[in-house]
């Protein structure tokens, strides 16, 4: 049997998989999820200005959010076997949960006699959507865990945790604590996807009351303030512009900013 390495059409059709896009809509909301901290004024402003903005995905993009989400998953299976990740677990197939369990269950689904997998508590809490990845218990105190997945080439480079990523798992800490639970601090870890659990990247630090209240005063200051005709503040330097943000593009763009400013009657949302 002869084999033929990348013919000519099946280079094509891989040249059009991977050049593919498609626009992901997403609509305008005052929603305050956990995992946008810290938030940037200006950007919900521009958000309610601007109208519903359209993500570009991929299918390099896909495959790295497929990834981490198998990683996440993976690793809270496998602390949950060792008897250390506090929870909630579920049948991935349908609603039958265990609640507050330490560890893995071994009881399974009755109907499905499915293993449960682990489900992320969802908390509101002042408006603010958190959804912690982990609550460990290695020893009589917890611990927050917030897993973070990563290019090998980041992860070789990785000195300190992301400011964004701090203020995150700061948040879900500071609320923890005071829903009651007995928590000794949080943990940041960093896999690499092209590596993972070979070995991680592991910071610890104590939760930060006061930086959690300014966030929820930024909160309230957006809440109050998003509708009104000028720019409110951006949140991050001029000279380094988070390049995750969708409106790093025109955030300190004066004349688009003008504009926005003088439009007298603001979008509905759709």
């Amino acid at each position: 049997m002869k084999f033929r390495l990348n013919t000519p059409t099946s280079q094509r059709v891989w040249q059009k998989l991977s050049t593919a896009t498609a626009l992901d809509p997403r609509p305008r909301s005052l929603d305050f999820w956990g995992s946008g901290l810290p938030f940037c004024p200006r950007a919900f402003w521009l958000d309610r200005r601007t109208g519903p903005v359209a993500k570009l995905e991929n299918a390099e993009g896909q495959c790295r959010m497929d990834q981490g989400t198998a990683i996440h998953a993976v690793v809270q299976r496998w602390l949950g076997k060792a008897g250390i990740l506090f929870g909630d677990w579920v049948c991935p197939e349908c609603s039958f949960l265990i609640k507050d369990h330490l560890g893995l269950p071994s009881e399974v689904c009755p109907d499905h006699k499915r293993e449960l997998r682990y489900q992320e508590r969802r908390i509101d809490y002042q408006g603010l959507i958190l959804k912690p990845d982990g609550i460990l218990k290695p020893k009589e105190r917890s611990i927050l865990l917030e897993i973070k997945t990563t290019s090998s080439y980041s992860y070789q480079g990785t000195k300190e945790p992301r400011e964004k990523h701090v203020y995150q798992a700061n948040a879900y800490a500071c609320v923890l604590r005071e829903l009651g639970f007995d928590l000794a601090g949080a943990w940041i870890w960093y896999v690499s996807v092209d590596n993972p659990l070979r070995d991680v990247k592991s910071f610890a630090f104590s939760p930060d009351e006061k930086k959690f209240k300014d966030c929820l005063k930024t909160m309230q200051m957006i809440r109050d303030k998003v509708a009104d005709d000028r720019p409110l503040v951006m949140l991050c330097p001029k000279d380094r512009l988070d390049p995750w943000c969708i409106y790093h593009q025109i955030c300190t763009n004066k004349k688009t900013l003008a504009e926005l400013s003088c439009s007298t009657k603001q979008r509905e949302p759709r």
